[in-house]
């Protein structure tokens, strides 16, 4: 199973808007390994300003330089895709593990 995460380099909302919005083409897609044991993805590029996240199965993601994916990390739902924009320069990488 994998949670697959696609690069944005455009897009957003604002709080009028009901929808966030990609704007297409994506820059790349990674896929990590969702297990038992906390997972983290290469790091997201410097342009990426919005990720867009769908896992195969139910898992936990964290975010940070660094991060470790726990029982108490943000649940992500089966089929669920999910934007979350991305600050700047953050360097993040996205760790996930399976519960």
């Amino acid at each position: 199973m994998a949670l697959q995460i696609t690069e944005f380099t455009e897009g957003g909302a604002s709080f009028t808007q009901s929808a966030t919005l990609a704007v297409l083409p994506s820059t790349t897609t990674q896929s990590v390994a969702v297990s038992g044991t906390s997972t983290q993805s290469a790091a997201l590029s410097d342009t990426t300003r919005l990720v867009r996240i769908v896992a195969d199965e139910n898992c936990r993601i964290a975010s940070g330089t660094n991060p470790t994916a726990t029982a108490s990390s943000m649940p992500i739902q089966a089929g669920v895709t999910e934007y979350f924009g991305i600050p700047p320069g953050s360097n993040l990488k996205i760790a996930v593990i399976s519960y």
